[in-house]
């Protein structure tokens, strides 16, 4: 019997809450301005700008028979099969700058409907040009507790005389469909903070597409 103004108190082992596993890939990044063998400038952040062509290749992993219409980075309609993605890469080659990490001086805001950088900078060695090095896709990465990464690195080198202002990156694949090569938009950020490539300096970016556990 409890007395007036007792109360009694219950007490529960508090249950643990179940973690669970992400398997939606989510986009993170890490950047560095390096010149004369020495990092200037660093950062990293995480990105939430997957447009809507990386969803209809999802979705065309995931079906048979089945096909997308994608819009490429000329702005035109092209119909895509899930046959055709034995075929889809990101390796751009020194010099190409077609697909792979890009670069881009445009500030326009991001739309899920995006398929091009808004200001693409161009391959070359010359004054507002980046000199694009080979795109490469590294080893699947789990020396992060609780995270799966892939990454996927370009550097750019600005051989002119000016500062080179970058506001905008996109991840671009190519896919081959009847022997010619179409390219896609599948990410594009468009940067809080301006990266500036000093003349003579190198940025190098990674992408890392990431899924939790």
């Amino acid at each position: 019997m409890f007395k007036i103004g007792e109360h009694e108190v219950i007490c529960k082992t508090p249950v643990p809450k179940r973690k669970i596993p992400s398997i939606v890939p989510s986009l993170e990044y890490e950047w560095k301005i390096i010149k004369d063998g020495k990092v200037l400038k660093s950062g990293r952040g995480k990105s939430h700008s997957y447009v809507l062509n990386f969803m209809k290749i999802m979705k065309l992993l995931m079906l048979s028979t089945a096909t997308e219409e994608l819009t490429d980075t000329g702005g035109n309609a092209v119909t895509v099969a899930d046959t055709d993605l034995g075929a889809v890469n990101v390796l751009g080659a020194e010099g190409d700058d077609n697909k792979g990490v890009l670069f881009g001086t445009g500030t326009t805001g991001f739309d899920i409907t995006d398929c091009r950088l808004a200001s693409k900078i161009a391959h070359g060695d010359g004054d507002n040009l980046l000199h694009y090095n080979a795109t490469s896709v590294g080893d699947i990465d789990t020396s992060v507790s609780g995270k799966i990464r892939l990454p996927i690195q370009r550097s750019a080198v600005n051989n002119g005389s000016v500062d080179i202002n970058v506001n905008e990156v996109g991840l671009v694949v190519s896919i081959t469909i009847g022997g010619t090569d179409y390219y896609f938009l599948i990410a594009r950020d468009v940067l809080s903070s301006t990266i500036t490539v000093p003349a003579g300096a190198t940025l190098s970016w990674t992408y890392y597409i990431v899924t939790t556990y």
